[in-house]
C-alpha cells in the first residue's frame, strides 16, 4: 500500500496550468449563439457624428437655451439694482419665451431646453411663466404709493 505524499494535490483541485472545463471558461459563448456587433457599430457611428459637429453648430443648437438664460440673467440684474418688479416681469417673460421655443423647435434643435417630452416641458415653463407674471403684476409695489 502506498500512502500519498504531502506535496501531491488531491484530484479535485485544478492546477494553474490545467485547462478549465467548458462550464467554467470565461467569456465563451455557445457555438450556436451569435454575438451581435450592434453596440460597437452604434458607438462608432455616434463618435463619428460628434467629431463632425463643430463648435459653431454646437453653439447654435444651444442658442434657444442661451437666450432664455440671458433673459434670466437680465432679470437678476434688475432685481439686484432694486427693480424687483421689472426683474420678475423679465423672468416670467423669459420662461414664456423658453416655453414657446420648446414648443416650436424640433427636439434636435431644442438643446438644453429639452428635459422631458415637448408637451411637458412647454406646459411647465408656460405655467411657471404665467404664475410669475401674475405675481409681478398683482403685488402692489412697496414704497411707490404717493404720500397723501
Amino acid at each position: 500500500m502506498t500512502s500519498p505524499t504531502p506535496d501531491a494535490s488531491p484530484p479535485d483541485s485544478a492546477s494553474p496550468d490545467a485547462p478549465l472545463p467548458d462550464s467554467a471558461a470565461p467569456d465563451t459563448a455557445a457555438p450556436d449563439t451569435e454575438v451581435p456587433d450592434t453596440e460597437v457599430s452604434e458607438a462608432g457611428a455616434l463618435d463619428e457624428e460628434h467629431e463632425r459637429v463643430g463648435p459653431l453648430r454646437a453653439l447654435l443648437v444651444e442658442l434657444p437655451y442661451i437666450l432664455v438664460l440671458l433673459a434670466a440673467l437680465l432679470a437678476a440684474v434688475f432685481v439686484t439694482f432694486d427693480r424687483w418688479r421689472r426683474g420678475v416681469f423679465v423672468l416670467g417673460s423669459a420662461l414664456l419665451l423658453g416655453s414657446l421655443l420648446r414648443a416650436l423647435l424640433p427636439s434636435e434643435r431644442a438643446g438644453l431646453l429639452q428635459v422631458r417630452g415637448r408637451a411637458f416641458d412647454s406646459a411647465l415653463m408656460a405655467s411657471a411663466g404665467v404664475a410669475i407674471l401674475w405675481l409681478a403684476t398683482s403685488i402692489d409695489s412697496l414704497g411707490t404709493d404717493s404720500l397723501q
